[in-house]
């Protein structure tokens, strides 16, 4: 998953992130001839060891309430991935001195860069989807080392397993964390999916100078700049998400096997509100809120938070049917992972079509047909789409 939990465990310092390989993505290697197998790196491993296995109820784990809001900073919230609730309220807590750090992530490139941010002008800088391989591994190791006290933890569901995990064998970096906010996720692309769309684009794929994945608006729009100029396309475009960022071909191999797509050990997750009451509106983006502990109820229960955030109250249901694909992948992903990684899930049966997909995964995973990214093309990523279609 690239979370860099385990190389800060290791008392030997063996485990290094290297980028590159056969699936174009960041991984963990281990020098051999360090190693002690003391086995402190599989204690921290998000995959071996994932809350979602007592997650109660299943795929979402414990909640207190589920909101629907959005920032009340205009400018903000039309440029941040959807209504940029998680830049205002983070902004909201160190203004008010409740939170002195966050660990945020923010675009490097074609890739993006986990850090402590320590000022709300670093934490707006942040702001918006990272559609690509973040070196989460950064912000663990700053995270370490930092003298801030009062951190807020934002991240993926893995990067928060991964945190958590960290925080049950070291105290100093529990002591740190105020809190933990979980980002849906679906997948995680590979910079193949951006190779591919600068051939298709017509333009240099090492030009590129920067990438912006959302903003102006909701849904919005992904904008690429390079060095002949700027390419521009809007989120649901077959370029974008629509199939070449959402392609089961494009992701971390770890993606396919994900067990946890909303943050159960979170005490936020945050997604778009993929719902028709908030899509229909003329507007620029809802999120959905699940508060899952009482330090989370107690900063959003706040009457100052109004200032900043507008915010009704709705439903699990709501929650779930906006992302119900992205919350049920533990389903599918438990079924594709090797056996000594799987979770007990409680209700893990699966319909026909999600079977299919696992078989027709696990077939691609053993036999790599699709390893040689360049030679992906149009039908290569049609029958992603189906793939996708399947599975939820």
């Amino acid at each position: 998953m690239s979370c860099g939990a385990c190389a800060s465990v290791c008392p030997k310092k063996c485990i290094s992130y290297r980028f590159g390989g056969a699936a174009d993505e960041s991984y963990a290697h281990a020098d051999e001839a360090t190693c002690i197998d003391c086995g402190k790196c599989l204690k921290v491993c998000p995959v071996r060891n994932s809350e979602i296995a007592t997650a109660s109820p299943p795929f979402t784990g414990n909640y207190k309430k589920v909101l629907a809001t959005y920032s009340k900073n205009s400018e903000l919230r039309r440029s941040a991935a959807s209504g940029g609730f998680i830049t205002t309220f983070i902004c909201y807590m160190m203004e008010k001195g409740y939170a002195d750090a966050a660990l945020v992530s923010k675009r490097n490139g074609v890739t993006g860069k986990a850090f402590i941010a320590t000022t709300q002008e670093e934490v707006i800088g942040a702001k918006t989807s990272i559609y690509a391989p973040v070196d989460y591994a950064n912000g663990i190791s700053e995270l370490f080392s930092t003298t801030c006290k009062k951190v807020i933890v934002v991240g993926l569901p893995c990067h928060i397993q991964a945190i958590n995990n960290l925080r049950k064998v070291n105290k100093d970096v529990d002591a740190k964390i105020l809190l933990t906010i979980s980002i849906v996720c679906g997948k995680t692309p590979t910079t193949d999916a951006y190779r591919y769309i600068a051939r298709k684009g017509g333009f240099d794929y090492d030009t590129i100078t920067s990438v912006k994945n959302r903003g102006e608006g909701w849904p919005g729009y992904m904008t690429i700049r390079h060095g002949d100029g700027e390419y521009k396309v809007s989120y649901k475009s077959e370029m974008s998400m629509g199939m070449v960022l959402s392609s089961p071909f494009m992701c971390n191999t770890g993606c396919l096997s994900c067990v946890d797509g909303v943050g159960v050990s979170a005490d936020l997750s945050v997604c778009d509100a993929w719902l028709p009451r908030y899509m229909k509106q003329k507007s620029d983006g809802w999120n959905l809120v699940l508060l899952k502990s009482e330090n989370a109820m107690q900063y959003m229960g706040n009457d100052e938070i109004s200032h900043y955030l507008y915010y009704e109250e709705c439903s699990i249901d709501d929650f779930i049917k906006a992302n119900r694909r992205v919350v049920e992948k533990a389903k599918t992903g438990n079924k594709i992972r090797l056996k000594e990684n799987r979770v007990a899930l409680g209700k893990e049966a699966i319909g026909f079509k999600k079977k299919m997909y696992v078989w027709i995964t696990k077939a691609i995973n053993r036999t790599k047909v699709f390893q040689s990214k360049e030679k992906i093309g149009r039908l290569t990523l049609v029958f992603g789409k189906a793939l996708n279609k399947l599975k939820g």
